[in-house]
C-alpha cells in the first residue's frame, strides 16, 4: 500500500508542477503582450519598368547601328533587336542594321538578377545608357562572374556596348515573352 501512497504522492506533485508551468507560460505571454511596441512600417511601391519606358528616348536599331556613342549619354528604348548570340551570365551579342559587326548589350546587377537568359534568334527590346568599353569595364565584368575570364578578350573587341536596366524578350519561333 505504501507504493500506492507514493504513487500518489509523485502524481500530485507532477499536476502541480504541470500547472505552475502553464501558468508561468502565460504570465511570460502576457507580460510579451504589455512590453511589446508597435512599429509602422511603410511600404512604398515603384515601377521602374514604367517610369524608365516614360523617361527613355525610343531610338531605330539602325541609328544606334550607324553610331552608337552617339546616343551616350542618354538613356535608350531600342525595340525589335535580333539576338547574335550569349556571352557569360549576363551580357550578350545583337544584330543591328547599318551595323557590319555585332553589338555588345550588358545586363545591370538588377535584370541579370531575374534570371531572364537570351538565346540567338530571339527579339528583344532594350532600355539602357551606352558607355566605353574598356579593358577595366571588362576586368569589373569578368570579377562579377558576368563573363568568364576567357570572354574578356572576346568583349574588349567591341569600341562601346548597352548597359541596359530593362529587358523585354521575345522568344525564336513565337515563344511568350520574358521580362523586367
Amino acid at each position: 500500500m505504501e507504493s500506492s501512497a507514493s504513487h500518489d504522492g509523485e502524481r500530485r506533485r507532477s499536476t502541480i508542477l504541470m500547472v505552475v508551468a502553464f501558468l508561468s507560460m502565460g504570465v511570460f505571454l502576457v507580460w510579451l503582450n504589455i512590453t511589446a511596441r508597435t512599429e509602422e512600417i511603410a511600404i512604398i511601391e515603384v515601377s521602374t519598368l514604367d517610369s524608365l519606358s516614360a523617361s527613355a528616348v525610343t531610338v531605330q536599331a539602325a541609328v544606334l547601328g550607324a553610331d552608337p556613342m552617339a546616343q551616350a549619354g542618354q538613356l535608350i528604348r531600342v525595340e525589335d533587336v535580333n539576338v547574335a548570340g550569349a556571352i557569360g551570365a549576363s551580357a550578350f551579342w545583337t544584330e543591328l542594321a547599318g551595323r557590319p559587326d555585332p553589338f555588345l548589350v550588358h545586363m545591370d546587377a538588377a535584370v541579370a538578377a531575374d534570371s531572364i537568359t537570351v538565346g540567338p534568334g530571339d527579339r528583344v527590346t532594350l532600355v539602357g545608357n551606352i558607355y566605353m568599353m574598356s579593358d577595366s569595364v571588362a576586368d569589373s565584368w569578368a570579377a562579377s562572374g558576368s563573363i568568364s575570364e576567357n570572354q574578356k578578350f572576346e568583349v574588349t573587341f567591341a569600341a562601346s556596348f548597352l548597359e541596359i536596366m530593362d529587358l523585354m524578350v521575345i522568344r525564336a519561333g513565337g515563344g511568350g515573352g520574358e521580362g523586367n
